[in-house]
Order: C-alpha cells, then structure tokens, then sequence
C-alpha cells in the first residue's frame, strides 16, 4: 500500500512539472538536447558528465556519428571526447554500446585513443554492458548536476529551469524503482499474477502519465535478459539461440528462435523456429525464407498455408492440424514443453488454423496464464524447453530437407 501511495505523489508532481510534458514526445532527444544547452551555456557542468575533460574549449554536438551527444576537445594536439548515449524510452542495447565502441574506436583520430563513454539510463543496465561504459541512472545525474550548479553563477531563469529538470530526472528514476517493487509482488515480468489488484491501479497510474509503453518496454527488456540468464551453458544442438524482445501495435513482446543460415547469406536466417510472447500469447512460429506471406488479409489462403505445413514442418513444430472445442487437437507427436499432450488450449478462431505475417511468418498460438496453455510463472521454462526441441527438429537433416525441397 505504500508504494502505491508514493506512485500517487510521484504521478502528481510530474503532471505538475512542465518538462515532464514537454519530455513525453521524444524522450532521449530532450534529455540529450538539454544537456547539451547546459554544457554549452554553462561549461562547468562537465564535470557533472566527465571525469577528465577540461571545462573548456570543448564543442558540443548532437548525433554526430550517430552518438546521442559528443563532446569533444582538443588541448595541445591532445585529443579528448566524452560519448553520452541516453536511454528512457528503450532500454540499453549491449550490441548496440559495442558498435558505438567500434565506430569510437575507428573515428580515434578525431576523439582521440580512449573517449570516456557514459551510459544514461532509466533503469538498472543489463548484464554484459562493455567495460568501457560508465552507468549513471537519471538519479545520479541529477546529483552530480547539483554538485556543480553552485559554481555555475546561473540566472534565475536557467536555475528554475534546471530545478525542473533536476525534479523530472529524480521523479521518473522513483517511479521506476516503485513500481518495480510493485511488479515483483503482482507480476511476472509482463504478465499480470491473478488476482493482483496492484496491476490495475499501477497501470492507470501509468495510462494517466502517458507513461505505460516505456514501462513496458522495460519489462520485456528484463524478461528477455532472464529468458537469455537462465539459456546460458544449456544444450541446443549445437545451435546458439537468438533472443530479441521489442515493442509493436501497442504491445511488448519478447522472443527466441533457432535459426539457419544459407551458405551465401549470413545475415538473414533461410529457416528460423520462434518462440514469440506477445499480450497473453504464446506462439510457436515458422519463418522461410522460401516462403512468402503477402502483407494484404486477403492474400493468406488457409488452404495454401496448411499445405505448406502439411509439406514441410508435418505438424511437428505447430501445434496441431485440428481446431476443435478451443482447443489444438495434437496428433501426440508433440515434445518440448507441450510433450504427450494430446490438447493445447488456444483462443485462436476456429476458421483460422494458422496464422500469419510478411514477409514470412507462420504461426499458432496457446494462451499464457492457464493450465493447459502455459502457467503465468512457467514462461521461461516454456520458451527455454521449446528451443531446445527446435534445436532438435532443426538438426534433423530431414525435416530441414523439407523446407529446402519445398516449391
């Protein structure tokens, strides 16, 4: 009940704190952008960002090779640079950090041997962030701004100005850290506990706040960063699982695929088997690249669809060729998580078999949340267990074979 009372004050202060609203339409560009006007008029303030840069004759930039902010100095031939990335809509992508190390790394000549690079984050960083990044959540750079604001000499109007950012950056890192502590009671990750109460009153909170699709994001990032903790040191057949998680049509949704590669092309998968958590869906989906889905509704025959599973998986990855009663009727050849079960529980309509998508996704769905689709708090274990039998199906030179002899 007390974090819930305190997601009602914070709700209130930042509907009172004008840049709260201004920050809603592009969330990184304000921060990055008034950081960057702070530096800019008040060049003390890097060392609230900085560890080494000298507080002068530096330059500010914005989206220069593709960095949230630059700032970059020259002392004596001497070449030094600050890389800030800031992350609140989205959570920090720890391949996305890696190709900013490389491109710092190529661009060396111009940002010097070794850039300080500091990561801005609502939340905690997943594991595996590059050593080379400094972390400092909204919070902390608010601290650190204050420690330098006295010695800025800033007029009244920029220090009401960076009161306001300051209440705006310690404000979202609260409500964050309060309705994390809320979920750890009332949800599992991105799905809501029975009978949880709390749920609905954090997301009004957050519908009122225009704030739930950030929050959602974040907890898909922690889902897929548990799904991937938990796969590590696991057996797949040989094959390393990929894992990826994103935000569609107002939702979240997270995911894991055992892929092929064609041998001419290494950058998109010939054939993939998905494990896809989307609202209270659990799908098992085909991708081939042999295979394409047209993007228009009219376009996705059924016939045609069931011919090529028919043809090719054989019912083996989808759940079942039947649709009777809510229920995929299995022919008993299933395994993974679904193993000797003979029905799968689905809120799928009856004259939709299979479903689809461009360019080329097929797929079927079980419900998340009941016992005979997949229990709330056995969604790891259900994704983890079904990539292993993809690994299965996918190291099987025959049912491959099927795909690739498929025209």
């Amino acid at each position: 009940m007390q974090n819930m009372n305190d997601l009602e004050q914070i709700k209130e202060r930042l509907t009172a704190n004008p840049f709260f609203a201004l920050s809603l339409g592009s969330r990184e560009l304000f921060h990055s952008n008034f950081l960057a006007w702070l530096l800019t008029n008040y060049p003390m303030m890097i060392s609230a960002l900085a560890q080494s840069l000298p507080q002068r004759n530096f330059k500010v930039h914005r989206e220069k090779y593709s960095f949230d902010l630059l700032v970059s100095t020259e002392d004596e031939g001497d070449r030094h640079s600050l890389i800030v990335e800031v992350k609140v809509k989205d959570t920090p992508k720890i391949h996305q950090l890696k190709q900013y190390d490389e491109t710092a790394h190529k661009k060396r000549k111009c940002l010097g041997e070794a850039p300080e690079k500091l990561l801005i984050s609502l939340t905690t960083a997943p594991l595996g962030i590059p050593a080379s990044w400094r972390v400092a959540n909204l919070a902390e750079l608010a601290n650190s701004i204050e420690d330098v604001t006295s010695g800025c000499n800033l007029t009244p109007a920029h220090h009401t100005l960076v009161q306001y950012y300051l209440a705006l950056c310690r404000d979202l890192t609260e409500l964050v850290q309060r309705i994390t502590a809320v979920d750890l009671q009332s949800r599992y990750f991105l799905f809501k506990r029975p009978e949880e109460e709390a749920c609905t009153k954090v997301d009004d909170i957050l519908d009122k706040l225009r704030f739930s699709d950030t929050i959602e994001k974040h907890r898909a990032s922690k889902l897929c960063e548990e799904i991937r903790r938990k796969s590590e040191g696991l057996a797949f057949s040989g094959f390393k699982p990929h894992f990826d998680h994103g935000f569609d049509r107002k939702q979240a949704h997270v995911g894991g695929a055992i892929r092929i590669f064609s041998d001419h092309d290494k950058r998109q998968p010939e054939l993939s088997l998905v494990v896809s958590l989307q609202g209270k869906q659990y799908r098992r989906m085909v991708s081939f690249r042999g295979q394409k889905i047209p993007s228009r509704a009219e376009g996705k025959d059924q016939e045609k669809l069931v011919k090529f599973i028919d043809n090719t998986d054989g019912w083996k990855w989808m759940f079942g060729r039947a649709h009777e009663g809510g229920f995929f009727q299995s022919s008993g050849t299933q395994e993974g998580f679904f193993k000797n079960r003979q029905k799968i529980l689905t809120n799928q309509k009856k004259n939709k078999l299979l479903l689809s998508y461009a360019p080329s996704y097929i797929y079927q769905y079980t419900d998340i949340g009941q016992e005979n689709g997949v229990p709330t708090d056995r969604v790891i274990e259900a994704v983890i267990e079904d990539l292993q039998y993809a690994a299965q199906l996918l190291s099987n030179t025959d049912y491959v074979a099927r795909f690739r002899e498929w025209s």
